[in-house]
């Protein structure tokens, strides 16, 4: 079976994305990623194909440099600008709301099956056009509206049930006050009138897209649960976290629990030779003395680290020199910023997460599922500090409702609360016994190739690939 792998890029997800393809291959299957962002370096680094998407950025290039003509020159120059610039605004638009870059790339793949990240909205809407069987990835949570299940955004519990319906209320608030602050914005006139970006997540540039692929988003999206702008109603969703550390009733049936997907050998073009590793003393001091306790700390690859949480974190092990601290900044900071720091402290601005894991008593992380998962894998208690950003609350939440470790609110907590938290997180048994209970269950095996096997349904029997071109015309879809 050949799979098309379309990722959004992002360093979390681009890893899950590796470990399903590694299974996918450990069953003989060809994988090819996809990808607006070049991530071609991380990709072909751990052995797969990668086929770059530029329709875009081409396009949004374009209508700069014809901006910029407006700018300068004659006023000739400027006169033939202002009117070559509607005509290369309808081109750009039109080449890219047809999605025709991708569809393209896709008919060059021949793919069986098509895996795409659930929020690269473009291609799923191209998919949702095409008889191709596909399933959607996604690291979140449930996002729907279900019983005992609140935003993912937010701190509630399942048994506080009146907060949890204010707390929807607020979220279709937002989200109609960001869309009427949107409409009006200068990026709102591009989602009218622009190229339409791979990363958009602009209804009104998506409907567009809809129209020119015959899609019928009515029909087959969901825009009253948490995910903006919508989610889908008659496409699998497989997320990447384990149904033991749900809330409630989870999420709908067509949401599949895979679990972590975590490759505890995958390489990093970022990561530094073996000459310039300064986290190997701190594990051979871990290793050669057990009453010392090393602790990683990484707020996260997406967002830049919260410079006064770190300090108030390194603060900590100023006062616990028996403690050994590894901080990375996941490409998102300068270690000088931290500077000086205690000599049990170590900054990188980049880590082998994975890698230190191994090796680590307790893990301080922002409460990102890519984190969640990778220390449920190594067996590392987590003291999850929320900086509030996505879903971050929500999987806070989980961590202290399921006791697998403690959270707090990252912007407001103070050394001394993180002090106490830390204790409880390196010394309580049944903390580490729960956590490592779930790492034991997501390695097993037959869980690990779950997610395989309901690929392979989901692509079919072995006539789908023969059935599918002798259909293809009558437009056939998932929606």
């Amino acid at each position: 079976m050949r799979v098309a792998l379309v990722t959004n890029g992002i360093t979390s997800t681009l890893h899950a994305s590796l470990e399903l393809a590694r299974r996918l291959t450990d069953r003989d299957h060809d994988v090819v990623f996809l990808s607006h962002v070049d991530v071609a370096a991380t990709v072909e680094t751990n052995g797969f194909r990668f086929v770059p998407l530029q329709a875009d950025r081409e396009a949004f290039d374009e209508l700069r440099a014809g901006v910029a003509a407006l700018r300068g020159g004659s006023i000739p120059a400027r006169v033939g600008a202002a009117l070559r610039l509607p005509v290369t605004a309808w081109r750009a638009r039109e080449r890219t709301a047809s999605a025709r870059e991708l569809v393209e790339q896709l008919g060059a793949v021949d793919p069986d099956l098509l895996v795409i990240d659930i929020e690269a909205h473009v291609a799923v809407i191209t998919a949702a056009g095409m008889a191709v069987p596909t399933a959607l990835t996604t690291f979140l949570f449930a996002v729907e509206k279900r019983p005992g299940v609140p935003p993912i955004d937010s701190w509630l519990r399942p048994e506080q049930r009146a907060e949890i319906r204010s707390a929807w209320d607020a979220v279709r608030q937002r989200s109609a006050a960001a869309r009427r602050r949107r409409r009006w914005s200068r990026r709102g006139l591009v989602d009218r009138f622009g190229p339409v970006s791979y990363a958009t997540t602009s209804g009104v540039a998506l409907r567009a897209v809809a129209r020119r692929r015959r899609v019928d988003l009515r029909r087959c999206t969901d825009t009253t649960q948490w995910l903006r702008p919508h989610g889908y109603l008659h496409v699998p969703v497989l997320t990447t976290n384990l149904r033991e550390i749900e809330f409630g009733d989870g999420a709908s049936p067509n949401w599949h629990y895979v679990g972590p997907m975590v490759d505890t050998s995958r390489r990093d073009a970022r990561i530094p030779g073996d000459g310039d590793r300064p986290w190997d003393a701190v594990i051979d001091r871990r290793r050669s003395d057990p009453g010392r306790r090393l602790v990683y700390c990484s707020l996260g690859s997406y967002w830049a680290a919260d410079t006064r949480l770190l300090r108030r974190i390194v603060e900590v092990f100023a006062q616990h020199p028996d403690w050994e601290l590894v901080i990375g900044l996941g490409g998102r900071g300068d270690p000088s910023a931290l500077e000086p720091v205690p000599h049990n402290v170590v900054v990188l601005p980049w880590a082998p997460q994975v890698e230190i894991l191994a090796s680590a008593d307790a893990a301080i992380v922002h409460g990102g599922s890519a984190s969640l998962n990778e220390c449920i894998v190594a067996g590392v208690p987590m003291l999850v500090c929320s900086t509030g950003h996505l879903d971050q609350n929500g999987v806070a939440a989980r961590v202290g409702y399921h006791g697998i470790g403690r959270a707090c609110d990252g912007s407001s907590v103070d050394t001394d609360r993180i002090e106490t938290l830390l204790h409880e997180v390196l010394n309580d048994p049944e903390i580490r016994a729960r956590v490592q209970g779930l790492s034991e269950s997501a390695a097993r095996p037959a869980r690990r190739m779950a997610v395989v096997e309901l690929l392979e349904e989901i692509a079919g029997s072995s006539s789908a690939r023969a059935r599918r071109h002798g259909e293809s015309a009558a437009g056939e879809t998932w929606t």
